[in-house]
């Protein structure tokens, strides 16, 4: 049994659980931590020629940023997947003392957990969603720039290769006979 993400067991493999279980674990603390499934997680991809450390030197993979951009529409997916559960949570069972109204109210009710908390879902879910999408279009334009300064640069070895022959020539001409400032228009002055 893994622990779940709402707090309860859900057994892992192919018979995981879509109902929520009753939380049998410790009472919660400032300090309690949870337990990660890793094998959830999706794949991280290493920078190729990057060390732990970092070099001082700036790269773009884009092939990175569209694995990472992959990989927050896979949390984007867990995150919408654990609203639907939220909001298929059965109401609150209470008694009909205003102490158990008020509790179920609490939980259950507008302006209780369960709205908010499915609120919160949905707005992290979309934040994740707008962040790949700006990452994809980032890795798009990325790609477009790379190729275009490649022919830039392309076309400006082609402008320097063509100036260097426009001034060889310059200079061929200004060697050549009577182009060593003794031309007439100089001899009339």
């Amino acid at each position: 049994m893994a622990n779940g993400a709402l707090g309860g067991n859900v057994t892992s493999g192919s018979s995981t659980s879509k109902t929520p279980e009753q939380y049998n674990g410790g009472t919660y603390t400032d300090s309690s931590t949870g337990n990660i499934d890793q094998s959830t997680l999706p794949a991280v991809p290493r920078v190729p020629g990057s060390s732990a450390q970092g070099d001082g030197k700036t790269s773009v993979d884009t092939s990175s940023l569209k694995q990472f951009a992959d990989n927050l529409g896979t949390l984007a997916d867990a995150l919408g997947e654990a609203r639907t559960r939220v909001e298929n949570l059965k109401p609150v069972a209470c008694g009909t003392f205003n102490e158990a109204k008020s509790l179920a109210q609490s939980v259950t009710g507008d302006n209780g957990l369960q709205p908010n908390y499915s609120k919160s879902l949905h707005l992290l879910r979309q934040a994740l969603m707008d962040t790949a999408d700006s990452v994809k279009t980032l890795a798009g334009k990325y790609s477009t720039i790379e190729d275009m300064n490649q022919k830039a640069g392309n076309d400006l070895q082609q402008l320097i290769q063509g100036a260097q022959s426009d001034t060889q020539a310059l200079q061929q001409g200004l060697q050549s006979p009577g182009a060593n400032g003794s031309s007439s228009y100089s001899q009339q002055q």
